[in-house]
């Protein structure tokens, strides 16, 4: 963060200004670790290839726990992913490095890339943080005017599928076809499914605060067609050094995977999901305008949102 944003939000922090931001003592904050990005998802579109590539760079730091939870869980004691609610402790325990982290990652970046382990942008990954409420977004944007957002598209049906298959095949243990279909059905239509997909309202919301250029948009399928294009935006994008040497081993690898390439969507559940997410299919369509510099402005105006980046 700059320093005028610090003593900025220093002084909002003693005057109260804040509703959802609880800050224990101004003073003592580490507001130099807030973040400068957030990864926003949504879940199942790639964000924890994205984490474990951005975390090996040496000016990038993200925290050793890809999910932390605390900007979903502000105000919200009684969520299971709840920890803590101040600010003070958040930025201690997740967003700054102990002596012991720094010294492995100097030795990784050394080893690696050449270089010392440098940090010139702090992020965060928690991949519902794309449902953020305005209100949280907004304060999370008088503490850090700069800060930037990663929301990657995926295929609507395709990620509602690859979804199910984590939450109910594969964390019980069944198959698919183990599962009936009105337990899929009940999942489909609970959980945020729709708000999930609806990438079009997540990209208003976000736009509505961030700096115009403050969105990056990637695509779940370049993560197989073209990885090394797409962080190398993801680098230009935070403005941290490019090149192949800042590539790493799970640039190439699926990681985490539950959907689509273990056997495809069956065609029951794909035409349940092509009728509950119609209008999501037909926006996420829209928006791989944005990948066409020749029709990127009509959809951007079409749609409602201001200028992202792309890849």
């Amino acid at each position: 963060m700059h320093p005028d944003h610090i003593a900025a939000a220093r002084d909002q922090a003693r005057s109260g200004a804040w509703r959802h931001l609880r800050v224990r003592d101004a003073d003592r904050v580490r507001w130099e670790c807030f973040p400068d990005f957030l990864i926003l998802g949504p879940q199942r579109t790639g964000t924890t290839w994205l984490y474990h590539n951005l975390k090996k760079h040496p000016q990038v730091f993200l925290p050793r726990q890809k999910e932390t939870y605390f900007f979903t869980t502000l105000g919200r004691p009684d969520h299971p992913h709840f920890e803590c609610d101040c600010l003070d402790d958040f930025l201690v325990r997740h967003l700054a490095d102990t002596p012991r982290q720094l010294l492995k990652r100097h030795y990784d970046s050394l080893r690696h890339h050449g270089e010392l382990y440098r940090p010139a942008v702090r992020g965060e990954a928690t991949a519902t943080n794309a449902l953020l409420a305005e209100p949280v977004i907004a304060e999370l944007v008088t503490v850090n005017p700069d800060l930037k957002a990663i929301l990657m598209l995926r295929d609507p049906v395709e990620r509602a599928w690859s979804h199910a298959r984590k939450d109910l095949v594969r964390r019980s243990g069944r198959q698919p076809s183990d599962v009936p279909a009105p337990e899929y059905d009940r999942f489909f239509r609970a959980g945020g499914q729709r708000a999930l997909s609806d990438y079009a309202g997540q990209l208003r919301v976000w736009s509505r605060h961030l700096r115009p250029g403050h969105v990056f948009v990637g695509d779940f399928e370049m993560i197989a067609s073209a990885p090394d294009r797409l962080l190398t935006g993801l680098h230009r994008f935070l403005g941290v050094r490019q090149g192949a040497r800042y590539f790493n081993r799970h640039l190439e690898e699926r990681i985490n995977p539950a959907g689509s390439a273990e056997g495809g969507v069956p065609d029951a559940a794909r035409e349940r999901l092509e009728t509950l997410l119609a209008d999501e299919i037909a926006a996420y369509r829209d928006l791989l305008g944005l990948f066409d510099p020749g029709q990127s402005q009509a959809v951007t105006d079409r749609l409602g949102f201001g200028p992202v980046a792309t890849p």
